[in-house]
Formats: C-alpha cells, structure tokens, sequence
C-alpha cells in the first residue's frame, strides 16, 4: 500500500501533516497543519487521512473565501504587473476598434500633448490621470491599497507607463504603423492576442523580505528588544546591499560586505551618530581608529541576517543560505575568564562608597550624610545580587508581591511573566522561572521592611522608579548607574560588571558543597536532561538552608 501524501508518525501515533499555502497563513495564522488520526496502526490511519484532508481542504477553500472577500491591502510588483498588463490590453482592444479621427493633424497635436504631460511623472496633470485609472482598477481587482504605500506608487507608476504607451501606439496608428512598441513592459501585448501576457515573476526584494520576515505569525511574540535588533540588522543590510535589490540575486560576497561593516562599526553608532548611514560611520570609525563592537555582538547581528536567509529559502525565495556560517573573529577566551566573579578588594571598595556607609542616596551613591538615610533601588541592587545570583533585570523587574513566604520562609519568586515587566513579559530561559530564599543579610538590612512599605505606597513594583526602556527592560538605567557607581568607588577591573555577583554566588554555593540539583534551581539553569520535568523541584526549606549558609569577607560592612 503506497502511503499517502502528508501521514506521518510522531511518536508512535499517525497524523497528517499539511503545509499552509503562503497566501493563506494571514487567514489561517499558521505555517502548517498537523491532525492527529488517533490510532497506532497504519492500515487505520490510511483510512482516516483521506477525511482529515478534506476537512483541511474545506478549511483551505474557507480561507480562500475570505480573502477573495476582503478587500486585498498588498500587491507585489509582480501582481501590480499583471494588473495593468490586463487594463492595458483591454485599453487597445478599444483603442483599436474606433474610427480614425476626421482631423489627423489635430488629434496628433492633442496626442502629442498627452505624451509631453505623461513623460513627466511628477506633472500634476500626470499624477490626477494615473491615480484615477490605479483607483479604477484597484475597483476591479478588490483591492485596497493605502494611498501612501510603496505599492500603491508602484502601481501608479505602472499605469503611468501603460497611458505613455498607449498613447505612443495611437500616434502610430495615426501614421498606418500597427505594430509600435515602445516600452519593453508591454511587448507582445496588443489587441491581436487573445489575452494579455503573465509577467514572469521577478521574486521579492530584500525590502519586502525583510517586511513579510517581521509580519510572519511565528514572530508575533518576539520580545521589543529583539525586534530593535531585527530593525537594526535590517537597516544595515538594506544600506549595504540595497532595498531594491532582488534576494535570488544575493551572493556571498553581499553578505560578507555585511560582515566587513558590522567588524568594524562601533558600539552603539545610531545613537552616538544618528542620521548617519552605517557604512559612512564604520569607515569613519575605521579612519579614526574608533574602536567596534564587540566581536560578540557583531555575531549576534550576524546570525539574524542568517536567520533571514534561512527563512528565505524555507519560504522557497532562494535556493541557498548566502549568509551561513558567517562570523567575525572572536579573540579566544575560555568560558571561566569570560566574566570574573567580584574580588573581595572590589567588594570592600563598593561597600565602603557613602551609599553604604549612612549617607543619602543619590544617582551616584555619593552625597551628604544625612539624618535620614533613604534606601531605594541602588541600595539594594549590590547586595540582592550577591545573596540571590539573579540577573539584574530580574531583580529590578520583582513585583512587590514577589517578595513572600514560602514553606515558612521569605523568598523571591521570579514568575515567567510579570505584566510585561521581565524582558518585555518574558524570562531569559523558562528555567529562569524560580523561587531563591531571602538571605538573612538581607532581612537585617531591611528588606522585608523596605518591600512592606513600598507595598503600603500602593506601588506595583519593588523599585517603581525604574521605568522600562523602550526595548521593555527595567535593568537599562541600573545597569548605567551601577558603571559609573564602579568607577567612583574605584572598583573598576577587566571583565567585571554587575553580572559579577552571579559568579560570586555560583562560587559560594561551590563553598558551601550545596549539590547539583539546589545549584541549578536557585540560578534558573535546566540540565536539559528528561528528569527536570519529574518530581515538584526542591522545597524552599530546602534551599534556605543552603542559601543562609553563604557568606563574604565583607558582611560586616553591608549593615550600612
């Protein structure tokens, strides 16, 4: 028995697997169909497919109805093509059945008039005639293009270009000369063919591609920060290659001038130079000897760029990823000297600023000593870090009510989704999800009385002040002050940032001999082996007991 198109076997059941024609995903919303036909035998799952296809065909033709329905708001230069193709032949067609005029001299004068007007697309005469023949044919095809869209002007400027030629063919027709042709579009398209000719299709632009990549229902829960990153990878591909160019003729040297960019553009170039072209800043930078980004960062942006070509081929655009395994050279660094946990010397210097020794807290974690000591979120930013292992933007994106009791003990609950709060409603893993006791260093700084009273203020957050920036992260500003804060107390050295207090605590359990299972829960990491989704995890009692067992060499200086 020959199988039938589409069945297949995952895990240990048949289904049907249907691939969504492309003009139907905006209907239907998904790539692919997939129906179990609930059974484990073969010869029962051949008898139930051919049900299962119909119902998708049904859905199919469904989708169909409603798009023919609904008012077209897209149309590609291929489509735009056909359509004046058709309006044209239909034109001469016309054109051809009526009578020579009486008067030859003058309908060539008026002829001639209609030329001169249409050769110059910005006349207004030009622009009132073709926008009313693009508005009648928009009627016809049911479609309904924004006024001010790319497609739109195109179409307008093909129905420009079909009025020139036509009236071209009429002043030949003038003349007894029936076979002018004037404008290569419209060769072979007359009167004497049955129908009007199909353009061949040109394929998308890297423009549309990069429109119809961000539109494709698979990245409608894409978080802002990475849509900024798109934004920013597209904008430079576009400048480097061009909008307009055709993405079946990319080749691997477009990418790699890609690369030569992104290798030598600095860190963040559209704020520091904004409104200038990227090419323009890298050269500069390169003159000036202006250092780039990271290697790292530059790969990030990379891999989008071959993220999209990817994307290119699945969608049958292309036949090959040009961008593949493109990179730019990152010095050699082993994992463990990537980032460096705090020195105890860093640690005494940090906590020996005026934030932490009585005084008023300001941006900078140095003013005046004051009567009554403020303790807001860059009090607590240093020592949440080193007693939690949480990321920073975990910590500035805690709720108040994500300070609670546990199993009888007070706890952080970092939530996979807090009101769009952690990364724009998300978590950096699904394991970042977690519960980290509260360690008692921190109750005997106040926390717990810090978080009632920010609760009795009504207030949402624990550190309201820290707004998200427009990518959706609440770290932006702590993660600038904690630089700077670095800097003043003269605790700046290589590879150590905020994210430093992870590795200190990553060490501290390694001190306290705390086992794998607690290691991985309280630092949010998943051992991707099949026994994590077993069991209910490891109690807070638990972990509480290994959490207060941490300590540093500069605990006495944390009172404040």
């Amino acid at each position: 028995m020959r199988k039938p198109p589409g069945l297949q076997r995952r895990r240990h059941t048949w289904h049907l697997r249907v691939t969504v024609p492309e003009t139907l995903r905006s209907v239907i919303g998904k790539r692919e169909i997939i129906r179990s036909l609930r059974t484990h035998d073969y010869r029962q799952a051949c008898e139930r497919v051919s049900l299962a296809r119909a119902e998708v065909d049904a859905m199919f033709a469904e989708a169909r109805r409603k798009l023919r329905s609904q008012p077209a708001t897209r149309l590609d230069a291929h489509e735009a093509k056909a359509a004046v193709l058709r309006w044209f032949w239909e034109s001469e067609r016309v054109g051809d059945s009526e009578l020579p005029p009486d008067d030859i001299d003058d309908a060539e004068q008026e002829i001639g008039i209609d030329v001169a007007t249409l050769s110059k697309p910005d006349n207004p005469n030009t622009v009132a005639s073709t926008q009313q023949e693009a508005k009648r044919i928009m009627a016809e095809n049911n479609l309904a293009l924004d006024d001010t869209s790319k497609d739109y002007r195109r179409l307008c400027e093909f129905v420009r270009r079909a009025m020139l030629e036509q009236s071209h063919r009429t002043m030949a027709r003038l003349r007894s000369d029936y076979s002018a042709q004037y404008d290569p579009l419209f060769n072979g398209v007359g009167p004497q063919v049955p129908e009007p000719p199909k353009p061949e299709p040109e394929g998308v632009t890297l423009g549309e591609l990069c429109d119809l990549y961000l539109a494709d229902p698979a990245r409608a829960r894409v978080t802002a920060k990475t849509r900024l990153d798109y934004n920013f990878t597209f904008r430079l591909i576009k400048e480097v290659m061009g909008a307009e160019k055709l993405v079946r003729s990319i080749e691997r040297k477009n990418c790699r001038a890609v690369q030569d960019v992104l290798a030598a553009l600095p860190p963040n170039a559209t704020k520091r130079w904004p409104g200038t072209p990227l090419c323009q800043v890298a050269a500069m930078a390169k003159e000036q000897g202006i250092a780039a980004m990271a290697p790292r960062t530059a790969n990030a942006y990379l891999h989008k760029l071959s993220a999209l070509m990817r994307w290119a081929v699945r969608e049958e655009y292309i036949d090959k990823n040009r961008a593949e395994e493109l990179s730019v050279d990152e010095p050699e660094v082993h994992p463990r000297d990537a980032r460096r946990p705090f020195s105890t010397d860093q640690l005494r210097r940090m906590f020996g600023a005026p934030l932490y020794r009585g005084c008023v807290d300001d941006e900078h974690g140095y003013a005046r000593p004051g009567p009554n000591v403020i303790r807001r979120w860059r009090f607590w930013l240093l020592p949440i870090g080193l007693f939690s292992g949480m990321r920073l933007n975990e910590i500035c994106s805690l709720r108040v009510d994500d300070v609670e009791r546990r199993d009888d003990v007070w706890c952080f609950v970092v939530r996979p989704d807090n009101d769009g709060g952690k990364q724009n409603g998300r978590l950096k893993t699904i394991a970042a999800a977690r519960v980290v006791p509260v360690h008692p260093m921190l109750i005997k700084m106040g926390l717990i009385k810090y978080a009632d009273g920010v609760r009795d203020r009504g207030e949402w957050y624990l550190f309201p002040e820290l707004e998200p920036d427009r990518r959706g992260y609440r770290a932006d500003r702590a993660q600038k002050w904690f630089s700077r804060f670095m800097e003043k107390a003269g605790a700046r050295e290589p590879r150590t940032s905020f994210h430093s207090t992870r590795h200190n605590f990553r060490d501290q359990l390694r001190e306290v001999g705390a086992t794998r299972d607690v290691t991985f829960a309280l630092c949010g990491w998943s051992t991707g082996h099949v026994s994590d989704t077993y069991g209910g995890g490891v109690r807070p009692g638990t972990l509480a007991e290994c959490v207060q067992k941490i300590s540093y060499d500069v605990d006495h200086m944390m009172s404040g």
